[in-house]
């Protein structure tokens, strides 16, 4: 796992290559925590994908994608998946570990690796340790203050994803963006 999870001035960006062994959110935390966050290591843009999908079509494949990494998770978790053009996986990034009921998450964080990956859009997702899908008032100002960032960088926000208990709810799908 060394060689497949790179540091971003800070970020952790999951490769394409580390997802084939079902690496878990813990399993990368475990690593990050344990490394010297201060070396200057490259960005990881893969363009072949190992992920369970190869294409983001609609909510259903993006909670496939997330759901195992998000699943049985003890606190909020924040998950970022940039795409190509044609909606191709680019990077999927933990931009966020937050605690029981609360994560912190910018636009600035969020669009950096968007940035350099040279993203076309991007796709938020995000764990509720509660088993409650339904959003806060928080998610949804989150999702707007990133839908309104992206309009300015031409990066958009295709959907905002809250996985909980085997189920998940898109902003997208339920008229929140």
């Amino acid at each position: 796992m060394k060689n497949e999870i790179k540091n971003v001035i800070g970020y952790v960006c999951i490769s394409s290559e580390s997802l084939k062994d079902n690496t878990s959110i813990r399993d990368i935390y475990a690593y990050c925590t344990s490394q010297d966050w201060k070396s200057k290591e490259t960005f990881v843009n893969k363009t072949k994908s190992g992920y369970k999908t190869d294409k983001i079509r609609c909510p259903e494949d993006a909670y496939k994608l997330v759901t195992e990494y998000l699943s049985d998770v003890n606190r909020e978790y924040c998950l970022l998946i940039c795409l190509s053009i044609r909606n191709t996986i680019t990077v999927l990034e933990v931009v966020s570990i937050g605690t029981l009921d609360a994560a912190l998450v910018t636009p600035r964080e969020l669009f950096k690796s968007a940035i350099l990956s040279s993203s076309a859009s991007i796709i938020l997702a995000h764990a509720h340790p509660s088993g409650d899908t339904t959003p806060s008032k928080e998610d949804v100002e989150l999702t707007e203050r990133v839908k309104n960032a992206g309009e300015i960088l031409g990066i958009e926000l295709l959907d905002h994803i809250i996985v909980a208990d085997g189920k998940h709810f898109s902003l997208r799908e339920n008229g929140l963006m």
